[in-house]
């Protein structure tokens, strides 16, 4: 039998669950982060995205979703997303075929990543991966290839979801310039599990 020793736990919590947080918080979980939710919804200024230059090096190519695409170590615009793909397949039951994973190349260097899903009016981008050396090229680039994939897909509008880190200034702020604009905000808390089994410890040496 293989026994795993856990040293971390971490959860989200949308801005609104204030009980839940008051919880967590009270439990010794610590914020790490927090998460902005943006979208883009006037089709005006997503049309916009289609008139941005692209490098005519670039060559983009789309995937099925699989877990062995997203190992490459890149720019994250919200790191908890790389921990709750699967985590969300088996909570939300969101299927493999639902998802599509987009890339970005110059050459032959990956410059950019997203993982798309599509529901009903809603373009989600659940995870987006940078070039960590040209961040908004990268970001200008794989934005208009998550256009023209649109497009492709289907016919009618989308509203376009994307994750940001609070603490990602400059990434906000190219997307807003793009016409997003700020609609959610999750918090992100873990706790160092490894501080209750010193607590017990030290509980059981005194008594």
């Amino acid at each position: 039998m293989i026994y795993y020793r856990i040293e971390r736990g971490g959860v989200i919590v949308k801005h609104h669950n204030l009980k839940a947080l008051s919880l967590y918080l009270k439990h010794g979980y610590r914020i790490r982060n927090i998460v902005l939710v943006l979208e883009a919804s006037d089709q005006e200024k997503i049309r916009s995205i289609y008139s941005l230059n692209v490098n005519k090096n670039i060559r983009y190519k789309i995937y099925t979703y699989s877990r062995k695409y997203l190992r490459k170590k890149m720019l994250e615009t919200a790191v908890w997303s790389i921990y709750t793909g699967d985590v969300d397949e088996l909570i939300y039951m969101k299927s493999r075929e639902s998802r599509i994973i987009l890339t970005a190349y110059e050459g032959k260097i990956l410059i950019g990543m997203a993982v798309i899903s599509l529901d009903k009016d809603i373009l989600e981008v659940e995870r987006l991966a940078l070039s960590y050396h040209e961040t908004i090229e990268s970001l200008m680039t794989i934005m208009r290839g998550i256009y023209d994939l649109s497009k492709i897909l289907s016919k009618k509008d989308y509203r376009i979801l994307i994750p940001v880190d609070a603490s990602k200034n400059l990434i906000l702020n190219t997307l807003m310039i793009l016409g997003f604009r700020v609609v959610d905000s999750e918090y992100v808390l873990t706790k160092d599990l490894t501080e209750n089994l010193l607590n017990i410890k030290i509980l059981q040496q005194i008594s």
